[in-house]
């Protein structure tokens, strides 16, 4: 079992997101068979309170070295103080890796830490505004290029794990209820942040009365907000307004709402994932680049004061959305088509790639939409001899024709411990003994060392089933070098005098039960 540990701090003035995100990113780990625990300062009361009542351990760095800053890296001398203190808190428990959630820490920090541990650096960002030196980068903001935005910071050696794929979810924003259109607006969410670090919420209320919504208003926040008792007693007033304190996840509360107001921090993922149509507000530095993204994309509705108040505004953009569901409608749509919950599990994936004990099942009729996604991939059809995107009706046709010829055809699943969907396997039946071989990988998960472990497990099983060997052909574009090192790795024969094209290369392997 290996041992990660997870620096993150959280506070009243740099907000909970850092070690929220990495508490559902232990889940994930813990359900792959780590064991991850935190390493984090009590900055005040807000980090024990959110760590108080989880299953993971938790090591208490001293005094306060480092508050982290509002912008740019901390000095150094506190810089090294805190790898120093770090170290001396985890060294007994030799982590295999050390992801790091901190805008204050960078480089300097980040060897120190692999040096003394001799462990592996994970390095959670969306800023690019320091130098980084880490194995694994994960930025889960939008962003039309990621090795761009860290060229002058991250080394080209580095994994980046760049884009809303990789957006740091706990499970139940995936597995719980999706928000439900309604052509009209009932109730409206406002969320802005666990500590309302830019005291907006009350503003925001205000903002929808001013629209003439005078239905529901439903306004999520923390006991670690300072600002509580303020809020609550400005707006004691309105009796069709609750304030909601300390849920442990907002999913629910994301679903029920028709209009939802929002920071752009994670809780802007979180809200596309269940489907939540958002007015957007920064209220950080780091949702500087990302909200406008997002609004670009469609997949929220960005607000900021232009030529008069901030409230003014929101209004307006309240008002509108009011009036239009069309436009609702469509800022749902896109926020699905962005998110589907299952970042965590990648980046456990990636940390642990070379333990994970892979399992295959048989494709069910619920995986149609999975296997469409990852047929019309991009990259996969670069790859593929047919380069044409696949129509929803063609693909539900072959793909019922394959479900329903057992004989002829078997489409595996392959999962990891967590339950990720890593990627797919097809076997198609060419005579009594041969099988041809197609395989798609999960576009988060390309480059983290598993295309050999997916194939292996999907024709182990596959091999199961019969009692002699069976023979299977693989059949790859010359160019596509990961799939010809998958092949080659697991002892695969090229028959070079079997290419069927000049651009191809096909390979053969005899496979036996037990997979030698």
């Amino acid at each position: 079992m290996k041992n990660i540990a997870l620096r993150a701090d959280a506070s009243v003035r740099t907000g909970t997101g850092h070690l929220r995100r990495c508490l559902s990113l232990a889940q994930a780990l813990m359900a792959c068979g780590a064991h991850p625990y935190f390493i984090s300062r009590r900055l005040d009361g807000t980090a024990a309170t959110i760590l108080r009542d989880t299953p993971f351990e938790v090591l208490w760095l001293p005094e306060a070295v480092i508050n982290e800053p509002i912008e740019g890296e901390a000095p150094s001398t506190q810089q090294k103080l805190d790898a120093s203190q770090t170290v001396g808190v985890c060294e007994a428990l030799s982590p295999a890796w050390v992801l790091v959630d901190h805008y204050g820490l960078s480089s300097q920090w980040h060897r120190d830490v692999a040096q003394a541990l001799k462990c592996r650096i994970a390095v959670i960002d969306d800023l690019a505004d320091r130098p980084v030196a880490c194995d694994i980068l994960i930025d889960p903001n939008w962003h039309t290029d990621h090795r761009t935005k860290y060229q002058a910071r991250l080394e080209a050696s580095a994994a980046l794990l760049g884009g809303p794929r990789y957006a740091m979810l706990d499970d139940r924003y995936r597995q719980g209820p999706k928000y439900r259109f309604n052509p009209k607006v009932r109730s409206i969410g406002v969320f802005l942040g666990g500590t309302d670090p830019a005291e907006l919420s009350a503003m925001a209320a205000r903002s929808c009365r001013r629209a003439g919504f005078d239905g529901p208003l439903e306004i999520a926040t923390t006991s670690a907000n300072p600002r509580l008792p303020n809020l609550m007693a400005e707006l004691a007033h309105d009796r069709a307004l609750h304030i909601t304190i300390d849920q442990p996840d907002l999913s629910a509360f994301f679903a029920r709402h028709d209009l939802h107001i929002g920071a752009g921090g994670g809780a802007a993922w979180e809200r596309c994932c269940v489907g939540s149509a958002t007015i957007a507000l920064i209220v950080a530095n780091n949702q500087r680049t990302v909200v406008p993204a997002l609004a670009e994309l469609g997949a929220l509705r960005w607000v900021q004061a232009q030529g008069g108040t901030l409230e003014q505004a929101l209004s307006d953009e309240v008002y509108t959305l009011l009036h239009s569901p069309e436009q609702r409608q469509a800022l749902c749509e896109a926020g699905l088509g962005l998110v589907d919950g299952w970042g965590i599990h990648r980046v456990a994936a990636w940390l642990l790639a070379r333990q994970l004990t892979l399992t295959a099942r048989l494709a069910e009729p619920d995986d149609e939409a999975l296997l469409l996604s990852w047929s019309n991939d991009p990259t996969v059809r670069a790859q593929s001899f047919s380069s044409d995107s696949i129509a929803d009706a063609d693909h539900h046709r072959w793909f019922t024709d394959k479900l329903a010829d057992s004989e002829g055809s078997r489409i595996f699943i392959v999962h990891t411990p967590s339950g990720l969907p890593l990627g797919q396997v097809r076997f198609d039946r060419l005579d009594t003994k041969r099988w041809r071989i197609n395989y798609a990988m999960d576009a988060g998960m390309r480059g983290a060392g598993l295309g050999r472990a997916l194939l292996r497990v999907a024709v182990d099983t596959l091999a199961r089933q019969f009692t002699a060997a069976i023979e299977l052909i693989g059949e790859v574009k010359s160019n596509n070098t990961a799939s010809c090192r998958v092949f080659e790795g697991l002892g695969f024969e090229h028959l070079a005098g079997e290419d069927r094209h000049s651009n191809t290369r096909t390979y053969r392997k005899a496979w036996h039960p037990a997979g030698k």
